[in-house]
């Protein structure tokens, strides 16, 4: 599972709930472009902060698309109606933060249809 965060404290709380979930998280090696982690480590899922600047771009989107990769956007804050807005324009699921560890465990789950 690729987690890709804007700011590290963030990415660590997405990475700490992959773990709890039962799963093992990756992340981008430094200056890789998202696209190309997602080529390197052909995850399930990739796990997208909606601040980043790689959620505004198209390419993650389509390697998703191309690698079989399912793909969430996630946000801890700002605009719920942006991330759902931009979550149906892309065709992806969203996610919110925070979330208790069972509950994202369960979105996961469904994410990735189990």
């Amino acid at each position: 599972m690729l987690v890709v965060a804007d700011h590290a404290i963030t990415g660590e709380l997405v990475e700490s709930l992959v773990e709890a979930s039962g799963r093992r998280p990756a992340t981008p090696l430094p200056g890789e472009a998202v696209p190309d982690a997602i080529a390197r480590i052909a995850p399930e899922l990739v796990l997208l902060d909606f601040d980043h600047h790689a959620s505004r771009e198209d390419a993650p989107f389509q390697r998703a698309r191309e690698n079989g990769s399912r793909l969430v956007l996630f946000a801890s804050g700002g605009d719920r109606r942006a991330l759902e807005r931009a979550g149906k324009q892309r065709g992806v699921g969203t996610c919110r933060l925070p979330i208790p560890h069972r509950e994202f465990t369960a979105f996961l789950n469904r994410v990735l249809g189990r």
